[in-house]
């Protein structure tokens, strides 16, 4: 039986988040973080199955690179207590196959974020078989601001 899990945070400046460094570790991947001049390296994370970067039609393609992406809605915000992004964490039904887990996950994602204007960043990690009822997850970060291709002087604009 699929066992039901999902929990909502807000990725938010005030507490010590970085979306950058988020993404990065999500993905499993090496992002370089422009606003702190880090490189956040999380390429020997164990367990990442898929990413996908999900958007709107009218965001700019830029936004389908997940380094430019975060870095772009970082700089956007301002304010020390700003929220850059919500994570979703969602278990996935282990009587589903793989290819049918990711079928899910993006019809949920197209439908709740993208449909909303948001650019939805999407990692499924596999099952920790540790835990007492293994199930695989999808975490995904959607940006807390519309995507769009409005210009800014910089080139990436991103907006409420």
């Amino acid at each position: 039986m699929a066992v039901y899990h999902c929990s909502v945070k807000v990725f938010s400046r005030s507490n010590g988040a970085c979306a950058v460094a988020k993404a990065a570790y999500r993905a499993g991947q090496e992002l370089r973080d422009d606003l702190t001049n880090r490189t956040h390296d999380y390429t020997d994370k164990p367990g990442v199955i898929d990413t996908m970067i999900l958007a709107p039609d009218s965001a700019p393609e830029w936004a389908k690179d997940r380094e430019r992406l975060w870095n772009a809605v970082q700089a956007a915000e301002k304010r020390v207590d700003a929220r850059e992004a919500r994570e979703v964490r969602v278990a996935l039904p282990v009587e589903l196959t793989a290819g049918q887990q990711k079928q899910l996950v993006r019809c949920f994602v197209m439908d709740q974020f993208v449909g909303a204007g948001m650019v939805a960043d999407v990692a499924i990690h596999e099952a920790h078989v540790e835990n007492p009822t293994p199930t695989s997850c999808s975490r995904l970060a959607a940006s807390a601001p519309r995507v769009s291709a409005r210009r800014s002087g910089s080139g990436t604009a991103v907006n409420y």
